[in-house]
């Protein structure tokens, strides 16, 4: 087991859809497996799910790997992901997720009728959509700051969120 030590535990996240994390190994071993597991805890949950992670290639993560329900949009917020070394040490990396968060301000700018003659009203109605992405590009800002408070961003999460819902927003 020794030859499996990590040295730099590290994974690269993206999205091609708000139902899918798509989690890519870029550890740096002492000697690379095949595949391990780690841990994740959803923004949702109370209780981690384990995944077999290949090292090469990409692993696909739906709601159902979760445990949540099926087909849904992944929850935004912070995702917790945890390792155990060759030693037997926890390595734990989060990383955040607003996909559905930036879907839902998508949305609702795709429907604005920019042709409208009422432009004060087109306006006002873009105003409170960049106040809304500012908050988004704020949440990042805040989870990428080593010295801001993890409080403070969840306060900040569903301050978005609730925008968001006032709004009716829906993301498919």
């Amino acid at each position: 087991m020794a030859c499996n030590c990590i040295k730099n535990f590290g994974f690269n996240i993206s999205y091609d859809t708000c139902k899918k994390i798509l989690y890519q190994d870029a550890t740096v071993w002492v000697e690379t497996p095949s595949a391990y597991d780690i841990s994740i805890l959803s923004p949702v949950s109370t209780v981690a799910v384990t995944l077999t992670v290949p090292t090469t290639g990409v692993l696909v993560i739906t709601s159902q790997l979760l445990g949540l329900a099926e087909d849904i949009n992944l929850p935004s917020g912070i995702y917790c992901v945890t390792v155990t070394n060759c030693n037997g040490d926890l390595i734990q990396k989060d990383f955040i997720n607003l996909c559905t968060y930036e879907c839902q301000l998508a949305n609702l700018i795709a429907v604005v009728d920019l042709t409208a003659c009422n432009e004060n009203s087109i306006a006002e109605e873009l105003k409170f959509y960049r106040f809304i992405k500012n908050l988004i590009d704020g949440a990042y800002a805040k989870f990428d700051c080593d010295w801001c408070s993890v409080k403070e961003l969840k306060e900040l999460l569903a301050y978005i969120k609730k925008k968001l819902d006032n709004h009716n927003c829906t993301c498919k």
